[in-house]
């Protein structure tokens, strides 16, 4: 994945948060999910993502790992744990 996808990927996330037991937690919001799915992530039927519908967006649990198939960078440095 190049670096403006990345960016791009970074701004469609509405927020993340590191959880013990689910690492990297972000939230998508419905109306940015088909351009992270289909334009930068090109997720297919067998390389489909497990989610949780929500209100306005969905929840993905262990992003991290996703994002292992897609980018060398360090994913703390894309999705910082403090975001202070």
């Amino acid at each position: 994945m190049d670096f403006k996808k990345l960016k791009r990927l970074q701004e469609l996330v509405d927020t993340h948060e590191w959880q013990e037991n689910y690492g990297l937690m972000v939230w998508i919001d419905y109306s940015n999910c088909k351009e992270v799915f289909d334009d930068i992530l090109k997720v297919d039927f067998e390389t489909y993502v497990d989610c949780v519908a929500q209100n306005t967006g969905i929840c993905i649990s262990h992003f991290e790992d996703i994002m292992g198939y897609y980018t060398s960078e360090n994913i703390e440095d894309l999705f910082p744990k403090d975001e202070d």
